[in-house]
């Protein structure tokens, strides 16, 4: 299957998850608390459990990557949509 332009553009240009992530200090708390508690679920699971949760985290991270570049996509394609709308409607209603 082909990909088109938008998912090129997210996939293989300047690493958009550099610029995606907020640099908040609400972001690096939510960061920080979501870490601890992560390793405080950890602490109480047994191997096999750990296991399991570590297999859940990848699927979650598969499945919001997917996600991440559907709403790249969507987002480029509706600021596209307003620019073109503003180039062809813009000069008629100014007059």
């Amino acid at each position: 299957m082909k990909k088109s332009v938008i998912s090129t553009m997210f996939n293989e240009s300047y690493s958009m998850a550099e610029r995606i992530l907020p640099d908040s200090d609400e972001y690096k708390k939510a960061g920080n608390d979501k870490e601890y508690v992560e390793a405080e679920l950890c602490s109480t699971l047994s191997n096999e459990q750990r296991e399991l949760f570590e297999e859940f985290m990848e699927k979650l991270n598969a499945l919001m990557s997917i996600e991440e570049e559907e709403a790249f996509r969507l987002g480029v394609s509706f600021g596209i949509r307003v620019t073109a709308e503003s180039f062809l409607y813009g000069e008629r209603e100014n007059t």
